[in-house]
């Protein structure tokens, strides 16, 4: 359990130093892997079923994002799913490579972040941080894929088994979504930062900081663009992808404290065994007196 200066610290580094600007190119990398990777789901999309159907599909997300940017990915999705069959099928390949590209940089941005917090050298060779960041972002947007896809038969599948008409909607999104996300950074901050002498390495407590973070942010976020500020008149045009830019940087500062927050319950652990050690060391010199 961290003490309250511990948490201090870590919200401290999360807001200030190198961890904005890194979650700002991730952010950056990361919408930029979006569109390619939206036209690569539209292809699909559009070669198995009507691309009529997207806006209905994709509503379903109103529960877990904002609605800015539910609305950026129907537009994004309509528009390439309104190509020709022909063109979804030459357009996927492409898409898929840009995307992978584009998210390569964006694990790199976070994994540099995760090994800032937990003050490590990255001393793994060239190739091997390229097939991590290739393997971050392939995991990444596939677990997208699949949990967008979880959240928009959801409300089908209630549907099916006459649920759709209560709450429970609503009561299994949450668990699903936090779910995924938790078990998601897990496995980031396990594989993500270089490999660290500590023989006792936290993982879930970050993980479930960081999700946690993540959605409250999320929502905060809806309700601030809904409610408080109208990025319309701010922006004009940009407004949709301002708001979804903004999102992906709180998203990568909620994943970058989760590992803050882990490399601070390694630091207090190390700290504890010196103490331990240092304390036995004592009691030893004093039995021999």
């Amino acid at each position: 359990m961290l003490p309250p200066r511990a948490w201090l610290r870590a919200g401290r580094l999360a807001l200030f130093g190198d961890t904005p600007v890194l979650a700002a190119g991730a952010a950056l990398f990361a919408f930029l892997a979006t569109v390619p990777a939206l036209g690569a789901i539209a292809s699909l999309y559009g070669l198995i079923a009507d691309p009529a159907d997207i806006a209905g599909h994709l509503d379903g997300l109103d529960a877990v994002l904002p609605h800015a940017v539910v609305q950026f990915l129907i537009d994004q999705m309509s528009r390439h799913a309104a190509r020709s069959s022909d063109e979804l099928g030459i357009t996927l390949g492409v898409t898929v490579v840009l995307a992978l590209y584009s998210a390569r940089s964006a694990a790199g941005a976070l994994i540099t972040g995760l090994n800032r917090a937990y003050d490590v050298e990255d001393e793994r060779r060239r190739v091997h941080r390229i097939l991590l960041g290739v393997a971050v972002a392939s995991a990444t947007l596939f677990g997208l894929l699949i949990l967008a896809l979880v959240v928009v038969t959801l409300p089908t599948i209630l549907k099916v088994f006459h649920l759709d008409e209560t709450d429970a909607g609503a009561l299994l999104v949450w668990p699903i979504l936090i779910g995924v996300l938790v078990v998601s950074l897990a496995g980031l901050y396990r594989a993500g930062p270089a490999p660290r002498d500590h023989e006792r390495q936290h993982l879930w407590a970050g993980a479930v900081t960081g999700s946690v973070v993540l959605l409250l942010a999320s929502w905060g976020l809806g309700l601030w663009v809904e409610r408080v500020t109208d990025y319309e008149v701010l922006y004009g045009a940009l407004a949709s992808v301002i708001i979804v830019i903004v999102w992906y940087y709180i998203s990568a500062l909620a994943i970058l404290l989760g590992g803050i927050v882990n490399a601070e319950l390694e630091r207090a652990d190390e700290a504890a065994a010196v103490a331990a050690e240092a304390a036995a060391v004592a009691d030893e010199a004093a039995a021999q007196r």
